[in-house]
This record gives structure tokens, sequence and C-alpha cells, in this order.
């Protein structure tokens, strides 16, 4: 059996429809724990790079925050603008990085 990979988005992806849904693509609800859970790691993710500029190494840490900030957003009916914006776009730029631009597949399902 083949295995299927997702594409992460480059660089300049927009948020809707392409950032947004590979975000959804792993549920951090389900792999790592609950809202406590992924809030807890994803608010130490933005402090590291609030603080120094750097993200960590674990695509699923990486991924987890992705997720955790298409969470946000769309709680907020809004989409990430300047350093929010700055951030977002540096998780998804180290996703790339970590994973040579494709992650494992399939998608998990939508929430």
């Amino acid at each position: 059996m083949e295995s299927s990979y997702i594409e992460v988005p480059g660089a300049k992806a927009k948020w809707r429809n392409e950032i947004d849904t590979f975000a959804l693509s792993f549920n951090a609800y389900d792999r790592i724990g609950d809202f406590g859970v992924v809030s807890a790691l994803s608010d130490k993710v933005r402090e590291r790079w609030n603080r120094d500029g750097t993200l960590p190494d674990d695509l699923d840490l990486c991924r987890t925050s992705l997720f955790f900030e298409q969470r946000r957003f769309r709680q907020m009916e809004s989409q990430p603008k300047g350093d929010d914006d700055d951030f977002v776009r540096a998780i998804l730029g180290q996703i790339r990085y970590l994973s040579g631009g494709r992650v494992p597949g399939p998608a998990d399902a939508l929430l």
C-alpha cells in the first residue's frame, strides 16, 4: 500500500483554505490531549517565539501549535495579522523545514 502525504503550504499561502485547512489536518485534541494540554503546549511555543524568535525542532509540537492558532482565530472569526501572522508563518516554515515540505497523511477528520 502506498503512503499518502500532505503538502505543507508555501511561504505565500493564504490563510483561508490553505493554511487553516492544513492546520486542521493534524487534530491535536485527538492526537495530543484536551484543550488544556494543547493550549499549554501552544502557549509555551508562542512564549519561546516571543522571547528569542526560535521554534521547537519537534514536528508534532509545531503542528500542535499551528492547529491551536487555527482554532483560536476561528473562535475569533478572524485571521492572523501583524505579529500573529508572523508567528503562524514561522511555525509553518518550521513545519516545512522539519518535514521536507510534506507530512504523512491522510489528514485527520475535520472538526
